[in-house]
């Protein structure tokens, strides 16, 4: 199995919103979609941890054409919080190309909607990639940007790195990811506008099932954190 890495740019409050990776289903005119379905024991972004340390269900659904557009919509359950949101929804659209032979080109607009708080809480963020594999490896670079990001009034520049590796002649996968955030609104609780977080995991599929580990921290402060999924596409 060749685990890509749209599967593991997590979902939600990704670092680079991608399209679904479930197998495609063709609907006709060039069209497919794909899905799937995730439960995880931690909602874990960009280091920190978006369901208080608890479980999340999450799900997708997407359809691409053949020239390379995409739309799609990720919803996840969340901590409630003072103002009572317990969901997070969004809704994305793109297009990705193979500009050159091995080298994807990848740009698109991610919508995050929380329909159950009080104040509008929505926001956008922009992204283009570049995208390669070689040997048993996949590459990822990408570059996020919202100009009001969790709606703070700052906008926040995001690069990250995505890698995966698939072991050969096995339905076993090793990903790993880096990225920095800058974004001034830090500085209202750390004495810093920036830092870098990472995760490292492992997964495998069983029986049309997808297992996998994840591991994450950052340098704002040492969280630590694990996270265990199981996900099923369709």
């Amino acid at each position: 199995m060749k685990k890509t890495l749209s599967a593991l740019a997590a979902a939600g409050l990704i670092a680079a919103a991608v399209p679904t990776t479930a197998t495609a289903n063709e609907i006709g005119g060039g069209l497919s979609w794909s899905g799937n379905l995730t439960f995880t024991s931690d909602y874990l972004f960009r280091g920190f941890t978006e369901s208080d340390a608890g479980p999340a269900v999450q799900g997708e659904f997407a359809v691409e054409h053949e020239t390379g557009f995409y739309l799609g919509s990720w919803s996840s359950s969340l901590a409630s919080g003072d103002d009572g949101n317990g969901l997070e929804t969004s809704v994305y659209g793109g297009y990705e190309v193979e500009f050159y032979p091995g080298l994807t080109f990848d740009i698109g607009i991610y919508r995050y909607i929380f329909p159950r708080t009080e104040s509008n809480e929505d926001f956008n963020e922009y992204y283009v990639g570049l995208g390669t594999s070689f040997y048993d490896f996949d590459v990822e670079l990408y570059y996020s940007y919202a100009n009001d990001y969790l709606k703070s009034g700052d906008s926040a520049s995001i690069p990250e790195l995505f890698v995966t590796y698939n072991v050969p002649d096995s339905d076993v996968y090793l990903f790993g990811n880096t990225g920095y955030t800058k974004w001034n609104a830090l500085r209202d609780e750390f004495d810093t506008n920036d830092y870098w977080y990472w995760e490292f995991g492992a997964g495998v599929e069983v029986v049309g099932l997808d297992f996998s580990v994840m591991y994450t921290d950052q340098d704002l402060e040492s969280r630590r954190r694990f996270a265990f999924m199981v996900g099923a596409d369709f």
